[in-house]
């Protein structure tokens, strides 16, 4: 700051008057304009330890992922808050806990957060499921995105499950191929239960039936159980059309299933998958119609719920947002 009161010709006050952007403080604005010019021209960064003392806000938020910084689709939620952040002047501060799964293994992740004074925590999952609070966060009321809590105490940002399953149904059924086969996630995970009510209620509309031969269950949710589980529905459904897949990578199984057949996709049966994992869905052949899962969305709802909440209330209620899912059209479907 002394180098740039002396390259400027100003005292050392204006410069840190002008350059903490205090307001009101009545210095000309060329003045403040040419200390601001030889601060750019010097290099001068700002010590943002030694403001936040004197401000009580350190200007960052804190970040803990639960696996997410290495997943090829679901990091996209680290990339929508931090450019909400920095929108607001605010920087993101990570700690990603990898495979961690208790609350109690997290209390260092969370440590390390708070010791650096962080403003807000949002708790970000892998995936849309229920999750418990470390200790150390609750009385801080952190935001929850893509996950909630047993007892729904603190605000969360989650994806409208029973929309994507609506508009993947809905997408099959434009096309008029009967019947729409199933292979879902079980009733314990928010994804089985929302996207299979999507798909109730987009038959519903059009005054069929849920045919429980038509329905299969995964609980990995990964390629080889596709294949077996598709491979069911056509034995038993040798006259299936359409196929509504739990995510990408049952699809990909169930377009081996359909292949091996002697079938063809969208030829013989039409496939829509769920999440946009676009190494999958825009590699297979066809191209997999599927649903992306809003993960940049959250991210940036996330950032926006944090500087409204300051805005509330203590003893304003929590709640819990649904982000929309949208189809992405290719020609599978």
């Amino acid at each position: 700051m002394r180098d740039v009161a002396a390259a400027a010709n100003v005292s050392l006050t204006t410069v840190s008057v002008v350059l903490g952007e205090v307001p009101n403080s009545g210095i000309p604005e060329a003045t403040q304009e040419r200390v601001r010019r030889t601060a750019e021209r010097l290099g001068y960064i700002p010590n943002v330890s030694a403001r936040s003392l004197r401000t009580m806000r350190s200007g960052a938020l804190g970040f803990l992922a639960n696996g997410i910084a290495a997943s090829p689709f679901a990091g996209e939620m680290i990339r929508g808050a931090q450019a909400a952040a920095w929108e607001r002047g605010y920087v993101l501060l990570i700690v990603d806990t990898g495979e961690i799964e208790r609350a109690e293994e997290t209390e260092p992740a969370v440590r390390i957060l708070l010791e650096r004074r962080v403003e807000k925590v949002i708790v970000a999952s892998l995936f849309h499921r229920e999750v418990e609070v470390p200790s150390a966060l609750r009385a801080h009321r952190p935001i929850l995105v893509d996950c909630y809590s047993k007892d729904h105490a603190y605000d969360a940002i989650v994806p409208d499950e029973e929309g994507g399953g609506y508009v993947a149904t809905r997408r099959l059924l434009e096309r008029q191929l009967l019947p729409v086969g199933i292979i879902r996630f079980p009733d314990s995970m928010p994804a089985g239960r929302g996207r299979f009510a999507g798909y109730q209620r987009a038959l519903g509309e059009v005054h069929l039936p849920v045919d429980p031969s038509l329905v299969e269950i995964t609980t990995s949710g990964q390629a080889p159980e596709g294949y077996e589980l598709a491979a069911r529905l056509l034995d038993r459904h040798p006259d299936l059309h359409s196929l509504f897949c739990a995510n990408d990578r049952t699809a990909m199984g169930a377009y081996e299933a359909i292949r091996v057949r002697g079938l063809s996709v969208p030829g013989d049966i039409a496939v829509v998958g769920f999440d946009n994992q676009e190494i999958i869905a825009t590699a297979l052949i066809p191209g997999l119609t599927t649903v992306a899962l809003p993960h940049y969305e959250m991210g940036v709802r996330a950032v926006q719920r944090v500087f409204e909440s300051v805005a509330q209330a203590q003893d304003a209620p929590p709640r819990t947002e649904t982000t929309p899912c949208w189809l992405v059209a290719r020609d599978s479907a």
